[in-house]
């Protein structure tokens, strides 16, 4: 069970059977550590405990953490409403590259003012504004917004990453960091879904289709977001308003065929694309055991 230490900072763990521990220390305002740990993350030190051994004196010292806040205006100099921000930290995967970890979410308020508090020291990147990795973000905070966007923008403001400025988060600091995040301008994609089975329907007409678009978020991961209203079973048309701009696999399902077409949002609406619907190809065989016979 978790213990916790007096006024002068003291605990104790009574009655320990023999084994391993690890011991973990957690206070609002200091970094979640383990006994002995030096990075972060990381791990602490593992402590083995014999039968009736009493371990004394243990000094833990705790590491401050930071904050970082701050205030976003648009390209008019009026505050940047509800606008998402991420605060990235650049790791290496497995394969040797080097790719983003999200270490903290947060969205101005009506001042276009922004905080993330608590935060483990180290380096980190942070950006603002709207872009296909902030679809998950949520709700807004209030309904009475014009549900305005932003450019996707990087401290200490501009769009291309090489450019960014890492940011370093020391103990016990509080950094303030104002941006502009400029209004992003949305676009549509329109087009027919097409079945070049004659079985669909007249003209090859989708009677019932399920459209969405696939999108890659800035820390690697995949994500998804479904367009079904948009679909006209009629004509077999599709329209897809309030697009932000950025590479998506527009996708269409009518089971069992389905059809993935790759397009990028740049600076003017995508029209007449046509998504043709595959119904894949069909593999036979036979499994046989290795002396002929059939399992």
């Amino acid at each position: 069970a978790p213990v916790f230490t007096d006024r002068d900072g003291r605990f104790s763990f009574p009655n320990l059977e023999e084994g391993s521990y690890r011991i973990l220390i957690t206070l609002n305002g200091f970094v979640r550590q383990e006994y002995g740990q030096r990075v972060f993350p990381g791990q602490g030190t593992l402590i083995n405990l014999a039968a009736g051994q009493v371990l004394k004196d243990i000094t833990i010292h705790l590491t401050p953490t930071g904050n970082i806040g701050g205030r976003l205006v648009d390209n008019d100099g009026q505050p940047a409403v509800s606008a998402p921000l991420q605060l990235l930290k650049a790791i290496y995967n497995q394969q040797g590259m080097r790719v983003f970890q999200n270490s903290g979410q947060a969205r101005t308020n009506d001042r276009g003012e922004y905080r993330f508090y608590w935060v483990t020291p180290g380096r980190y990147y942070l950006v603002g504004g709207n872009s296909t990795s902030t679809l998950v973000f949520g709700p807004t905070n209030s309904p009475n917004e014009s549900g305005d966007s932003y450019v996707l923008t990087y401290y200490p403001g501009t769009n291309d990453f090489n450019r960014a400025t890492s940011i370093e988060v020391k103990p016990g600091s509080d950094l303030t960091l104002d941006f502009v995040t400029p209004k992003q301008q949305l676009y549509t994609i329109s087009g027919r879904v097409i079945d070049p089975n004659p079985v669909a329907g007249p003209n090859g007409v989708v009677p019932a289709a399920t459209l969405s678009l696939a999108f890659q978020t800035l820390t690697g991961d995949s994500g998804v977001f479904t367009m079904g209203q948009a679909y006209d079973a009629k004509t077999g048309r599709f329209t897809m308003r309030d697009v932000m701009p950025g590479p998506y696999i527009l996708q269409a399902a009518v089971p069992p065929a389905s059809a993935r077409v790759p397009i990028e949002v740049t600076n003017a609406n995508i029209e007449e694309l046509n998504v043709v619907l595959d119904s894949g190809v069909t593999v036979n065989g036979r499994f046989m055991m290795e002396n002929g016979e059939l399992p």
